[in-house]
């Protein structure tokens, strides 16, 4: 559990973690409540992180995080990736 006071969460986020070959998962799941049903649904979170090994110039490695975010009306998740490189010294 994730005790994070965000001002209208009622219940923690719960997070796990594991490895999937050489990529590290996180997924968190956010409890929230349906006003209209009064019933509590949860939101997952999936992150993906990974390192790309430096293939040219400047011989450093890459940072890859792919974010999925469950669409609660039940559509496509979203899915954003982003890339982080140190660039030239």
């Amino acid at each position: 559990e994730n005790q994070v006071n965000m001002g209208r969460t009622e219940r923690p986020p719960v997070s796990t973690a594991y490895w999937d070959g050489d990529h590290l998962v996180l997924t968190t799941s956010y409890p929230f409540r349906d006003y209209g049903s009064g019933q509590w649904k949860k939101q997952q979170v999936k992150q993906t992180l990974w390192v790309v090994p430096a293939t040219g110039t400047p011989w450093e490695p890459t940072l890859v995080v792919e974010t999925s975010r469950e669409d609660i009306t039940g559509g496509s998740p979203m899915i954003t990736r982003t890339v982080y490189t140190r660039g030239y010294r």
